[in-house]
């Protein structure tokens, strides 16, 4: 009887509640990952976890530090969770613009399973249906009556709740100063389209931009209607010019593609610009390749070569020193969201490597940050509604030699600095989908101590200033604007800025996908200006 006691109470728990009880689901802590071995080149690293912000948001909540204007608040919002994707919206026609955002009723869930590629990834072409076949038997097939339902639209979906989010944000940050309105600085040339990378010559003050001249390819495949292109720009005043200098597919095709994708690009200690070529819109498969293309002075000297090969997404280049810094913008690790990482390589080595016959630097995959000695970090990305995958992209150095990047896909802002063995160390200063859910492009200007952000997603400025160790930032918005084609300055999408002589001068990318306010593409293209004194 003992033994059949526990057995009846059992069968008594199923009678009542129908099912045994289950343990409580949580979920998985997400982590900065920082190497574990001492392979770095700047010297030993430690493993450093820190655990990410909620992975949804929820409910509207403001900053206890909400200064008048909406200048310092924060919000999250409980909106439906629709996974993202990085296609554009099926049309990309100017005159289906509206100059500010409409809301409308959230959508229902669609399933991840459903939703269409990232850019780059190969397309599943539709499985082609066949008759029923009769079984051998002389029994009649009958037939069950044939329903037809309208496709789902997982991007239309997605970019109704991205567009509720980014009003959502925009109710808090409040009405921008008139001042810093931006006005039109140049409109480009057709062969000059999505302006991306910019820096600055240290030494004379002249703008290098590049283009990678992605649109306008049928389902964002194929090769380019017009090859990338490194430009110079030239402040007067009020006024600007700017000069193609040359198209890097002459100099420096990838043998596999045929194709270059210019994005981000720095001066390094030796004169010389280095530059972000991204081949994952091309192909996915580690294909991204670091360029230094020669100079003297402001002048290239025709000599492109690659330095590093087997980056997945390269995007912004940094260099602090004697070492460059790139960003990777997808890992595509397996069961996972989204997460990017930082590279890191010093000049010794790049010094030599892909000259006199030596080969270029060659990457290894990596899942984790010990996968290869160039890893510095990799930080995942948050799933939020209207947000997207896209993990770390902008990055810059503070006058202190404080490293700061950010998350294209979640605006999760982290800083990174070093202790005195050549350790990182990182912490995040901006959580994801706090004020912000883009960060793409970013800027730190010494002249008024800030760090400016471009926010792609709601055609937005956003600045701080370096917080104090083991401070969030506290944030402001210079200027956002709707949905607009650009021609009068208005923000189109903004990817990169720079700051000269108190001009802030900024690229417009304009190349739309559903979590982007941007409902179209081209012409024109543009640079805009505002004036900070």
């Amino acid at each position: 009887m003992k033994k059949i006691f526990p057995l009846l109470l059992g069968l008594a728990f199923l009678m009542l509640t129908g099912c045994p009880p289950q343990p409580p689901q949580t979920e998985p802590t997400k982590k900065i990952e920082t190497p574990t071995k001492n392979e770095t080149p700047e010297g030993p690293t430690g493993k450093i976890e820190l655990p990410k912000q909620n992975e949804t948001p929820v409910g509207p909540k403001a900053d206890p530090a909400d200064t008048e204007g909406g200048a310092t608040s924060s919000i999250t919002l409980d909106l439906p969770d629709v996974s993202p994707t990085l296609l554009p919206p099926s049309s990309g026609n100017r005159a289906s613009r509206k100059t500010t955002a409409t809301t409308v009723a959230p959508p229902e869930l669609v399933e991840p399973d459903s939703l269409p590629p990232r850019r780059g990834e190969p397309k599943e072409e539709p499985k082609e249906e066949t008759e029923p076949v009769a079984p051998d038997s002389e029994a009649p097939l009958v037939e069950a009556p044939v329903v037809l339902e309208a496709p789902a639209d997982p991007a239309a979906a997605h970019r109704t709740v991205a567009l509720e989010q980014i009003a959502a944000y925009k109710a808090k940050w409040g009405t921008p100063q008139e001042k810093y309105k931006p006005k039109l600085l140049l409109t480009l040339p057709d062969d000059l389209q999505q302006p991306d990378g910019m820096t600055v010559n240290p030494k004379t003050k002249t703008i290098f931009l590049n283009c990678p001249n992605f649109n306008g390819r049928p389902n964002d495949s194929g090769p380019k209607l017009h090859p990338g292109a490194l430009a110079r720009i030239k402040l007067d005043g009020d006024n600007a010019t700017i000069e193609k200098l040359f198209v890097y597919e002459e100099k420096a095709p990838f043998p596999e593609t045929g194709q270059v994708g210019p994005m981000g690009l720095f001066f390094g200690p030796d004169g010389h610009l280095y530059v972000a070529d991204n081949q994952y819109f091309f192909d996915i498969n580690n294909k991204s390749r670091m360029l230094r293309v020669r100079m003297d002075g402001d002048d290239p000297t025709g000599e492109v070569e690659v330095v590093v090969e087997g980056i997945k997404l390269a995007n912004a280049v940094l260099w602090v020193d004697d070492k460059m810094y790139v960003t990777d913008t997808f890992l595509d690790r397996p069961d996972e969201f989204g997460s990017g990482c930082v590279w890191v390589f010093t000049l010794d080595e790049l010094a030599t490597a892909g000259v006199d016959g030596n080969p270029p630097i060659k990457l290894n995959p990596v899942l984790t940050v010990d996968d290869d000695p160039h890893c510095l970090v990799i930080a995942t990305v948050t799933k939020l509604p209207g947000g997207g995958h896209a993990g770390a992209d902008g990055m810059t150095v503070d006058k202190d030699g404080v490293l700061y990047f950010g998350n294209f896909g979640d605006g999760e802002l982290y800083r990174i600095v070093f202790d005195d063995d050549g350790k990182p160390i990182t912490d995040v200063v901006h959580a994801a989908g706090d004020y912000f859910n883009c960060c793409d492009g970013i800027f730190y200007d010494a002249d008024t101590n800030k760090i400016y952000v471009n926010d792609s997603a709601a055609n937005a400025i956003h600045a701080f200033a370096p917080p104090a160790p083991g401070e969030k930032a506290v944030l402001e918005t210079i200027w956002t604007n709707g949905d607009t084609d650009g021609a009068d300055g208005s923000l189109d999408q903004p990817a990169e800025l720079v700051v000269v002589d108190g001009k802030m001068i900024i690229a417009n990318f304009d190349w739309p996908f559903p979590e982007l306010i941007n409902s179209g593409f081209g012409p024109p293209s543009t640079i805009s200006v505002i004036d900070l004194k």
